[in-house]
């Protein structure tokens, strides 16, 4: 999504923008878009354009401010990105699963949420808050803070830089979608709606188990659907729950001892962009 992501910055960009946080509802302002807190039914945020004037309507209801603060970012990525608005389409009406999907499709909505990425945490800005630092429950929540995100943008935009992780939401005890770094070169074997292996973290947050707030070893069938994986090497689990919408955040890695991967070898393969080995 390198190319949505350019459109962000060539936003802040044309209006000379540098705060962090970013505040998206400025940022609409100044580009001449309303924005308005509504008791919306039917949608978690609109764009609606007509005769060369923009409204972004959000559900006054949200509970937390950076779910709003991404929500009008996501509408702004409509009203932005080339190609979202067309006579045929002047009205975006949102969902949650709408603003939640990082999926690999190429829709609207994927786009405007890496779009909505970009502009809340800048790349200019979060690389180098992330360089050379290992992923930790606590560096997250500095992150969240600093630039006032949500745990799960924030997230996603760590794996982003930091591609050796990689990343799975579950809902209701099942995964509802992931997205790997280009360096986790193991396959992993999860499917969206599929249930979570019992062996998980997350599986025991679906039960009522208080999770760790650090990585912890797990068999690596909880995760890996890969039969040359080598024994030596540790599947890395950290698990973040969230009663209040019954969802868990999961983070993996790979601790090695040696290095287990020969690219040249005729069993490694190239799986949704990322070399992996075949099953």
């Amino acid at each position: 999504m390198r190319a949505v992501s350019t459109y962000a910055l060539q936003l802040r960009k044309e209006i000379n923008y540098t705060k962090i946080p970013v505040d998206p509802v400025e940022i609409a302002m100044q580009k001449g878009v309303e924005v308005r807190e509504e008791d919306a039914e039917g949608y978690t945020g609109m764009l609606l354009v007509v005769d060369g004037e923009a409204l972004i309507s959000i559900k006054k209801s949200l509970r937390e401010q950076t779910r709003k603060r991404f929500t009008v970012a996501h509408e702004l990525g409509h009203f932005t990105i080339p190609g979202h608005i067309t006579p045929q389409q002047t009205l975006f009406q949102c969902s949650d699963k709408d603003i939640s999907d990082f999926g690999r499709s190429n829709n609207k909505e994927v786009e405007a949420n890496w779009f909505a990425s970009e502009l809340l945490l800048p790349e200019e800005h979060f690389r180098k808050r992330v360089q050379y630092k290992d992923l930790s429950k606590g560096l997250l929540d500095e992150l969240c803070a600093e630039f006032d995100t949500s745990l799960t943008a924030t997230g996603l935009r760590f794996l982003t830089f930091r591609s050796e992780y990689a990343m799975i939401f579950s809902e209701n005890s099942r995964i509802s979608w992931f997205r790997v770094g280009e360096e986790f070169k193991y396959f992993l074997d999860v499917r969206p709606g599929s249930p979570l292996h019992k062996d998980s973290f997350a599986f025991d947050f679906f039960k009522g188990v208080m999770l760790p707030d650090t990585f912890n070893e797990v068999p690596f069938h909880a995760w890996l659907g890969d039969s040359k994986f080598n024994r030596s090497s540790r599947v890395m689990e950290m698990s973040i729950g969230s009663s209040a919408y019954n969802h868990a955040l999961t983070f993996l890695y790979i601790e090695h001892e040696e290095d287990d991967y020969d690219d040249d070898s005729d069993d490694y393969r190239e799986l949704d962009g990322v070399m992996r080995f075949r099953k």
